[in-house]
């Protein structure tokens, strides 16, 4: 029997969002099941800070209050220089007031009243699976028949389990630009800042990474826990001592090695037993795993099981009924999730994920990028068949010239020339990790990046080039040991 709808999208994350844009422009019957307020977070708070710091210097603007009260006051140089001068507002300041702008813009993109105009029936509030005659998804009494279902809810917080941490005070990202809103009039006008001054930082590393270089920059005494000995351990060793190098230099404390096994709130502060050191600060940010909200959504009547990681899914997407699809916010591949779901819905379950070509950038300082495989996982399947290529930022003249010389960039190559893998640190992280992801998706070798002009980045063209340079030596040698064979 033919439902109501193509697809119906159990929402509350931006994944929900952009896969009904999707389905709408492609003329598909589609509803949208959202939550009441749920909160769309297209990029992460670090991904934020970091363009946030890219900005022209912000000497020569406007105060916040002049600037943003009202959108509308624009003043020139000399005409600013006529005014009474005013004890300039904090770095909080500033960058919240960014961070409104930016996320203002990117929420409508994908906005529900967009969402509406492009054809998308969208549905506000909360509902779950029933197994009537036929299944279905119930909302506020209306029955809602489809074909098909995507799962993309929002994503919650999984606390690990640490004696004293549910009664204690803690912070997670999500918190902190909420914090940074307290009061923030008030503390404008009397150029105070509304952040406590000492943090604690612990969790996901990558998470607890950005957070603690964002609190730092912002003027924070910052300690950053992890219970491993490195910091990012399934990371190149290069790229993991760049980066807790980075960090360590910035004057945030660094404790590897140091499992948090007690939490304490005592007289208003954090108290951690880490390792054998007790440490203690005003604030305690949490960066704990996320996994999707899937409480109340009925899944056992609709035979979809659930683990602690969330939605259990096969290489297609589809969960334990096969009619049903998921995909989420988590680990920054919900849009390439909502891609391929989509096409398995709606088309045939025929396209499967490929997470070995799809890059990992993490918002650190410098930017950290990763796709593919690393040198040890390369050399546990292919053995001295792989090579390992790098080239260092320093060793380039436009990095001198800029005095941006930190990073490098590694491609893991298979000695028939085909790219396994790679890893860049450094500003232009972002965009070098794209041409390579470009390049394995196509099929193409080294040789092929190794011909990329000047202007498409000479770091990555250079480290590539190091391949023809090895295989010409190879050429060399083989060329001498024919001749002497011959002699």
């Amino acid at each position: 029997m033919r439902g109501e709808y193509d697809l119906v999208i159990i929402g509350g994350s931006y994944t929900a969002r952009y896969a009904a844009g999707m389905a709408a422009q492609r003329k598909i019957r589609v509803a949208l099941v959202e939550p009441n307020n749920v909160k769309i977070q297209p990029f992460s708070l670090g991904e934020i800070y970091q363009a946030y710091q890219n900005l022209p210097s912000l000497a020569d603007r406007p105060s916040v209050a002049e600037q943003y009260r009202g959108d509308t006051i624009t003043l020139d140089k000399s005409e600013r220089l006529r005014q009474p001068q005013r004890k300039r507002s904090p770095k909080e300041s500033e960058f919240l007031h960014y961070y409104q702008r930016v996320n203002n813009f990117l929420e409508s993109e994908f906005d529900l009243p967009e969402l509406s105009q492009l054809g998308v029936d969208v549905i506000i509030g909360r509902g779950a699976f029933q197994k009537l005659p036929q299944l279905a998804f119930v909302i506020d009494k209306r029955i809602l028949r489809s074909q098909r279902y995507l799962l993309a809810p929002e994503l919650i917080s999984v606390l690990p389990e640490i004696p004293g941490l549910e009664e204690s005070s803690y912070t997670i990202p999500a918190d902190l630009v909420s914090d940074l809103k307290n009061n923030l009039e008030i503390n404008l006008e009397n150029s105070q800042e509304s952040l406590a001054q000492s943090w604690i930082v612990m969790g996901n590393p990558y998470v607890g990474v950005e957070m603690s270089q964002l609190l730092r920059n912002l003027g924070k005494t910052v300690t950053l826990v992890s219970p491993k000995p490195r910091l990012l351990p399934q990371e190149e060793p290069e790229a993991n001592a760049l980066i807790q190098g980075a960090i360590e230099a910035a004057g945030i404390r660094l404790l590897t090695h140091s499992p948090v096994t007690l939490i304490r709130y005592l007289e208003g502060k954090s108290w951690i037993q880490a390792g054998d050191q007790a440490i203690e600060a005003e604030k305690l940010l949490l960066c704990p795993r996320q996994i999707p909200q899937t409480t109340g959504l009925n899944l056992a009547a609709a035979g979809v099981e659930v683990n602690r990681h969330g939605l259990v899914v096969n290489q297609y997407l589809q969960t334990t009924n096969s009619h049903i699809y998921a995909c989420s916010d988590q680990n920054g591949l919900g849009a390439y999730q909502g891609a391929i779901a989509l096409k398995n819905a709606l088309i045939l379950p025929i396209f499967p994920v490929n997470y070995h070509h799809q890059p990992r950038i993490i918002s650190t300082q410098p930017l950290f990028a990763q796709i593919g495989s690393t040198e040890q996982e390369a050399r546990q399947r292919y053995g001295k068949q792989v090579i390992t290529l790098r080239e260092y930022v320093k060793n380039q003249p436009l990095a001198q010239m800029q005095g941006d010389t930190t990073g490098f960039c590694q491609l893991i190559i298979h000695s028939n020339g085909r790219i396994l893998g790679g890893t860049i640190v450094g500003t232009h992280a972002r965009e070098i990790i794209s041409l390579i992801a470009f390049a394995m998706r196509a099929g193409l070798k080294v040789d092929h990046l190794a011909k990329l002009p000047e202007t498409n980045g000479s770091l990555l063209q250079r480290t590539a080039a190091q391949g023809l340079t090895n295989k010409s030596k190879f050429y060399e040698i083989w060329q001498e040991l024919k001749q002497r064979f011959r002699g």
